[in-house]
């Protein structure tokens, strides 16, 4: 009998946890915020544009200001980083990894928001396996100046290869070239050929 007492308010305990670390939608004249269980305002009405009903983790919300413009932010209400947007739409998540941009440099943070890859390259390609390529030195052209999308034109710079620690694996000495064959970017410098695979691996072509 005592066990089952025990349990039971065990389970009235997570369950009050997980209400209290839950935020609410809350709308007046088509303008949205985030409310917690007891009422205290958390996301401030009409910051974002609040597609959830009900925020459990860290999410992604679209600025309601400048629509171009997507974060991360926490139960707290906190913008923990400034996410890469892609033809309009936020960056996905690669291996739990996700693009981050700051002062229009590229980096990458975990599903909590935490920097995990620094914020010091020009561009960075999403992760597909343990490796990913990033740019240094990368100069966006035209109306693209100001804006992270990857279907801006970009010029110059080096490539190198980057792994899931941030450390750099191959370094940036390497220019990128479309292989019409392969259907894919291959890497080249002094004479050396590499590519990714569709999984992220490191592999050696050929030398030129």
């Amino acid at each position: 009998m005592k066990f089952i007492y025990v349990f039971l308010m065990f389970l009235f305990f997570v369950q009050t946890m997980e209400a209290q670390g839950k935020l609410y939608r809350f709308c007046s004249d088509s303008v949205c915020g985030y409310k917690n269980k007891k009422g205290d305002v958390r996301v401030v009405s009409g910051r974002y544009v609040c597609a959830y009903p009900v925020l459990k983790r860290p999410v992604l919300l679209q600025s309601a200001g400048d629509e171009s413009l997507w974060f991360m932010v926490d139960l707290g209400g906190r913008e923990l980083c400034q996410i890469y947007v892609v033809d309009g739409s936020p960056d996905r998540y690669g291996k739990g990894l996700i693009r981050i941009v700051k002062d229009g440099m590229v980096g990458f943070a975990d599903k909590k928001g935490r920097l995990v890859v620094p914020l010091k390259y020009n561009r960075a390609e999403r992760f597909s396996g343990k490796y990913t390529v990033a740019n240094v030195g990368a100069e966006p052209q035209g109306n693209s100046a100001t804006d992270a999308d990857a279907s801006a034109s970009w010029t110059g710079g080096k490539w190198g290869v980057l792994n899931r620690k941030g450390e750099v694996v191959l370094p940036f000495v390497y220019d990128r070239e479309w292989n019409e064959n392969l259907s894919c970017y291959q890497y080249v410098q002094d004479g050396n050929v590499f590519r990714l695979s569709e999984k992220g691996k490191v592999v050696w072509l050929r030398s030129k």
